[in-house]
């Protein structure tokens, strides 16, 4: 798996995305025969959705893959195949069938993050196949549009079971954050305030802010550290910064 779980001395961080990530899980693998038994969790980049993922996984032993860009329909079976602990081998055929032959009376769910490149390189029939084949739950993780982009396959889009989007990180979520990323460190409210309105609900961004803070008050020795220690420096916003014009060129 790409990403660690947020945790602290065993703690795990009770952010809302994760509770939600989690709720769908549930809500697939217990769903009644009849109903479809795929769903997605989408949202902007930053907002925690591998993370929540991630945990998910670990709590109910989920295959679990992070599709890449460069990815083939190939080598999409590969990675799965090898994520459920078995040799890929044969064409794309033979490995579908080596998928159902593993599932097969195997109640464990399948997670796809990074499912948008999976539309971009349009093999989602390849992945309807495999679910026709199995039945086995999976929830497929892309970004905001992934639900608009589906639509262009009626037939997987019409075996979605629920479509859940991921939520903007909190203001209380992001107190929570300091005790996995600031723990000897006290941030005052204050700073914690400036820092949050410009986030933009983003948890990778507030994880980013509050790791720098942190590391800046204990450069300076400090125990607490609020605005004002903390003065005009930049807070992250996901953007780099621009370099300082020198009034013409050389």
């Amino acid at each position: 798996m790409t990403e660690n779980i947020i945790q602290n001395k065993g703690m795990i961080a009770p952010l809302q995305n994760v509770a939600l990530f989690n709720e769908l899980l549930d809500r697939v693998m217990n769903r009644k025969a009849h109903l479809p038994g795929l769903a997605t969790f989408h949202g902007p980049s930053g907002y925690g959705k591998t993370f929540s993922s991630t945990y998910g996984a670990h709590k109910h032993n989920a295959h679990y893959i992070e599709v890449g860009d460069s990815w083939t329909r190939k080598t999409f079976l590969e990675k799965l195949i090898t994520e459920m602990g078995d040799t890929p081998c044969g064409s794309i055929p033979n490995m579908v069938g080596q998928i159902e032959d593993i599932l097969c009376g195997i109640d464990r769910p399948i997670i796809i993050d990074e499912f948008d490149y999976v539309v971009k390189k349009n093999y989602v029939e390849l992945v309807r196949e495999i679910y026709n084949r199995t039945h086995a739950p999976m929830v497929l993780i892309g970004e905001e549009r992934l639900p608009i982009k589906l639509q262009k396959w009626e037939r997987f889009h019409n075996r979605i079971l629920d479509w859940v989007p991921a939520e903007p990180l909190l203001e209380t979520e992001m107190r929570i954050l300091t005790r996995f990323y600031a723990e000897d460190v006290e941030i005052a409210d204050d700073l914690l305030d400036h820092a949050f309105r410009v986030i933009e609900g983003r948890a990778r961004r507030a994880c980013v802010n509050i790791s720098r803070i942190n590391e800046y008050a204990q450069q300076q020795g400090l125990s607490k550290i609020s605005l004002k220690e903390w003065g005009n420096r930049p807070v992250y916003v996901g953007k780099a910064p621009m370099r300082a014009s020198t009034g013409g060129r050389r």
